[in-house]
């Protein structure tokens, strides 16, 4: 096609049927501006949810976090202590022990401020627990003996291989534990101490 056939063939095209093309091109680019413009929308509205849920996950986890600081700290009854000297202290009260080597002093902590409980834990693994103004009539396996030491009542009981000697006196509780064969001697050097006190 010439030139000249291209330019008559444009000039006989009808005002009104451009008008229509040029509408139709104008209502099709606004289609896809409107489009363009609800995709961005949807784009920023998904962002937008995905930074409330991050959000909101980072909230409940410290949340979790603090309530697990505060559990830690309330939950932590057990306190080692270095000597016998700080276990007296922190009881309030003198503590008999035997004569044979320590190898830790371990003080519990109680919600009543009035009792106390503590434990001296031996190198031959026996331990020794006292308490004070707490009911603990637990017993641990079969009362096999009794035996009496004046006004102080001691029952001996086993379970499994740990021999166990329980006894009170006024307001205080006893709890001497071994593993293998008691010593009546060595309970009976407690209750000696515990009565000159």
């Amino acid at each position: 096609m010439k030139k000249t056939n291209l330019v008559d063939a444009l000039n006989m095209i009808d005002d009104a049927t451009i008008e229509e093309i040029l509408e139709k091109d104008h209502l099709t680019q606004n289609k896809v501006k409107k489009d363009t413009i609800m995709k961005k929308n949807n784009i920023l509205k998904f962002a937008l949810v995905i930074a409330c849920v991050v959000l909101f996950v980072v909230v409940l986890n410290n949340q979790k976090e603090n309530k697990q600081e505060e559990i830690v700290s309330v939950v932590s009854p057990v306190v080692e202590v270095g000597s016998l000297e700080e276990l007296e202290e922190m009881l309030g009260f003198e503590v008999p022990v035997l004569d044979k080597e320590v190898e830790n002093y371990v003080y519990f902590n109680q919600d009543d401020e009035n009792q106390k409980y503590g434990r001296i834990i031996y190198q031959d693994g026996s331990t020794f627990d006292i308490q004070k103004n707490i009911q603990d009539e637990s017993y641990y396996g079969e009362i096999v003996e009794t035996e009496q030491f004046g006004d102080i009542t001691v029952e001996y009981s086993e379970l499994d291989e740990y021999q166990y000697a329980f006894f009170a006196k006024d307001e205080y509780t006893y709890l001497y534990s071994i593993e293998g064969t008691m010593d009546h001697g060595e309970v009976e050097g407690l209750i000696e101490q515990i009565k000159a006190a």
